[in-house]
Order: C-alpha cells, then structure tokens, then sequence
C-alpha cells in the first residue's frame, strides 16, 4: 500500500515469512461500517475509501444492483437517499 512505508527495520531484522505488515485502514465516517476483510485481511486497492486516499464526497446512494452489462454502468432497481426525508427512485441507470 502507498501510505504504509515497507522497508520497516523489524521486517528486515526478522525471519521472513514470521512477521507480517500492518494493514493500513481507516474509518471513513457517515454511518459506514467497516467490512471484516479489511481489518483482518490482506485486502488491498488503493481505490478503496477504506484502505486508500480517497475520500467521499458528493451524493451517497444506496440500491439493489438489476444489471451491469456496460462499462462503468449500472442499472439499479430500488435506489434511496440515506437522509431524514427519504426520496425513492426507480430504474435510475448511473
């Protein structure tokens, strides 16, 4: 991961294969929880909002995924703002 230098002098030091890297994750905040693999594993992409630089912003959406035939396109069936006046749409493809 670019965020976790990984010339630490204890890795060096040690038998390899006994000591492992830390995982570098953060909680990202607005009512999100974080997934198991990421704190546990060796879950890595450095463009994930929870294990690399990036930062949400914008609208949050949440749905059920109907179909994801093109690139970058998805068609979903239920889609919801997660807010105090909830407003649902239908069908939106983003």
């Amino acid at each position: 991961q670019p965020t976790i230098f990984q010339n630490k002098k204890y890795v060096l030091l040690g038998e390899i294969g006994k000591e492992k890297l830390p995982q570098y994750y953060k909680n990202i905040g607005l009512g999100f929880k974080m997934p198991k693999e990421v704190i546990e594993g060796t879950y890595k992409d450095k463009k994930c909002s929870f294990t690399g630089n990036i930062s949400i912003r914008g609208r949050i959406l949440f749905g059920v995924l109907t179909k994801m035939k093109m690139q970058r396109t998805l068609s979903t069936g239920t889609t919801s703002m997660p807010s105090k006046s909830t407003i649902a749409l239908r069908s939106t493809t983003r």
